[in-house]
C-alpha cells in the first residue's frame, strides 16, 4: 500500500477513532491490527498509529477499503477539479517577471486611495447578480478604481477585503455557469474557458470584463483561465488558423487531415455549419448546397477557422474588452503575453505546502515548533490539491495564490497580509475561524492531531464561508 493511499486510509477512519474512544469501545489499529481497550487515552492511541505511520508498517484495513490510489485514471480533467495526486513539494515558487513587474506597478499606481474615494454595494445573496449587474454596469471609471465596500443584506459582517474577495469569486461562479450560456470548456487536453459561439449579450459580457478588470487591479487571483485564443482577444494580437487547437483537438487534427490528405470520395461536406441554436450558417452564398472538392478545401479550411476563431465570437470579445479596458487602460497589458496574461488574471492553482509554510506568520505561543502547528502541517501535508484549494479560500477568500506566491499575498489595500496562525482557547466542537480580511486563521489548541484533522475536514467538506470574518 502506498504512503499516500495509507494517509488516506487513516484520515478517513479518524473521526470512526475519535467516536469509539469517546464511547469506550475496544479500537484497533489500521495499520499493525493491535488491539486496545476503551479506556486508551486518545493521545497514546494517536502516538501508537504514528510510529506504525513511520516505522511504515503496512496497513491492516477491512476487505470493503480497497485500495486504487494506483489505479486512479488521469483523463482529461476539468478546470479545479479534484485528483488524488501527491503534493509537488519541489514546485517552483511563481516570481513576477520583471514585465509583470512593471505591469503590476502601473496598475498599483491607478487605484484610488480609500481616503480619496470608496464605494459601498449593498447586495443580496439571493438576488447577488440581479443586485450586482444594476449597479457595475453603471459605475464611472473612477468608481472602478475605487475601494468596494461589500454589505451583504440582513449580515453585520465588515468588509475589510474578505467580503470583496468573495464576492469577485461569487460573481465568477455565476457568469462562468451553464446558466448564462457566455463561457464554455474547450476540448483539448488542458480545458480553458473560452467564449461560445454567437452567445451575444452585451451586458453580460461587459459586466464579466468589468470583474475580471477589477479583479486584476486589486491584485485577487480569479479561477478562470482561458484559452491561448480568448487571450489573444483580450490582447487584440494576431490570431492564425493553426489557433484552432486551442479550442478542439479533434476539430485541429480534422482539418490537418483534410489539409494534407486527398478528399475526393471521403469527404462529404458543404461550406456551411450547423450552429449551436439549430440554425445553419453559411460560409459563403448558399453554401450549404456547395460540396467541398479538392480543388476547394484550401477555400474551406480558411472559412471554417475564419468562423470558429474571429466571426463567431468577435462580439463578444468586443464587449468582454469594453468592460476590461473601462478598469484601466489597454495600454498596461498590451506587451504581455497570453501566458503572462492568464497568470496576472489567475495566479497558480498549484499549491506547494513547503512554500506556504515559509511564507507563514505565528502569532502569540505559536511557533514552528509548537506541537498543534507541527500537526497543522502534517495534516495539511495528507490533503489533495482540490482540499487544499477549499481550505486556502476559508482562509483567504480565493482558491488561488497570488503571482507573487504566498509571500505576495496582501489585503486589498495592498498592505502586506501573509498567512497568519494565531491561538484561540479549545473547547468542545471548537473549529478554525478566518479573518480572510487579513489572510488569518484563529487555531484551537487541540488536544491531539486527530481533532485538528477531523476540525479542518470540517470546514473544508461544509464549505464554511464567512465564519468569523471581521
Amino acid at each position: 500500500m502506498g504512503n499516500q493511499a495509507m494517509n488516506e486510509f487513516v484520515r478517513h477512519t479518524s473521526a470512526l477513532y475519535t467516536n469509539e474512544i469517546e464511547h469506550g469501545q475496544i479500537l484497533q489499529c489500521p495499520l499493525c491490527g493491535k488491539r486496545f481497550s476503551g479506556s486508551i487515552n486518545i493521545s497514546n492511541f494517536e502516538n501508537h498509529v504514528n510510529k506504525c505511520l513511520d516505522s511504515g508498517v503496512s496497513a491492516n484495513k477491512p476487505e470493503n477499503m480497497q485500495d486504487t490510489h494506483n489505479n486512479i485514471s488521469l483523463g482529461i480533467q476539468r478546470l479545479d477539479s479534484a485528483v488524488f495526486s501527491p503534493i509537488q513539494k519541489n514546485h517552483q515558487q511563481p516570481q513576477l517577471s520583471p514585465k509583470l513587474q512593471h505591469v503590476r506597478n502601473n496598475l498599483n499606481s491607478l487605484r484610488v486611495s480609500w481616503e480619496q474615494s470608496y464605494v459601498n454595494l449593498q447586495v443580496s445573496r439571493e438576488d447577488l447578480f440581479v443586485d450586482s449587474l444594476q449597479l457595475i454596469l453603471g459605475f464611472s471609471e473612477q468608481a472602478l478604481r475605487s475601494e468596494f465596500h461589500i454589505q451583504f443584506k440582513g449580515e453585520q459582517a465588515q468588509d475589510a477585503g474578505g467580503l470583496t474577495k468573495e464576492w469577485l469569486n461569487l460573481m465568477i461562479k455565476d457568469l462562468f455557469s451553464d446558466n448564462f450560456r457566455l463561457f464554455h470548456l474547450t476540448e483539448t487536453e488542458e480545458p480553458k474557458y473560452t467564449f461560445i459561439r454567437n452567445s451575444f449579450d452585451p451586458d453580460l459580457y461587459t459586466l464579466t470584463g468589468k470583474i475580471i478588470g477589477k479583479a486584476i487591479l486589486e491584485n485577487i487571483p480569479l479561477p478562470c483561465s482561458f484559452s491561448i485564443l480568448t487571450l489573444k482577444h483580450i490582447l487584440n494580437q494576431k490570431i492564425t488558423n493553426d489557433d484552432i487547437k486551442h479550442i478542439s483537438t479533434d476539430l485541429f487534427n480534422s482539418m490537418k487531415y483534410i489539409e494534407s490528405h486527398n478528399i475526393e470520395g471521403i469527404f462529404y461536406e458543404t461550406f456551411s455549419i450547423i450552429e449551436d441554436n439549430g440554425q445553419i450558417y453559411d460560409f459563403i452564398q448558399d453554401g450549404r448546397n456547395i460540396q467541398i472538392t479538392e480543388e476547394t478545401k484550401e477555400i474551406y479550411i480558411n472559412l471554417r477557422a475564419e468562423y470558429e476563431l474571429k466571426t463567431s465570437i468577435e462580439q463578444s470579445a468586443e464587449y468582454f474588452n469594453k468592460g476590461l479596458y473601462s478598469v484601466f487602460p489597454k495600454d498596461i497589458i498590451i506587451d504581455l503575453t497570453p501566458e503572462e496574461l492568464d497568470f496576472l488574471i489567475c495566479g497558480t492553482s498549484n499549491i506547494d505546502i513547503n512554500e506556504w509554510r515559509k511564507f507563514t506568520l505565528y502569532k502569540n505561543e505559536f511557533n514552528d515548533k509548537h506541537i498543534v502547528i507541527k500537526w497543522f502541517w502534517e495534516v495539511l501535508g495528507n490533503l489533495s490539491q482540490n482540499e487544499l484549494r477549499d481550505l486556502l479560500t476559508f482562509v483567504t477568500g480565493t482558491s488561488r495564490v497570488p503571482p507573487e506566491g504566498f509571500e505576495g499575498l496582501k489585503t486589498t489595500r495592498g498592505e502586506p497580509a501573509q498567512f497568519t496562525l494565531e491561538p484561540m482557547p479549545w473547547f468542545s466542537g471548537a473549529l478554525p475561524r478566518a479573518h480572510t480580511c487579513f489572510n488569518r486563521m484563529d487555531l484551537p489548541i487541540y488536544r491531539n492531531r486527530f481533532e485538528l484533522r477531523n476540525a479542518i475536514l470540517q470546514v473544508i467538506q461544509n464549505h464554511i464561508l464567512g465564519f468569523g470574518l471581521e
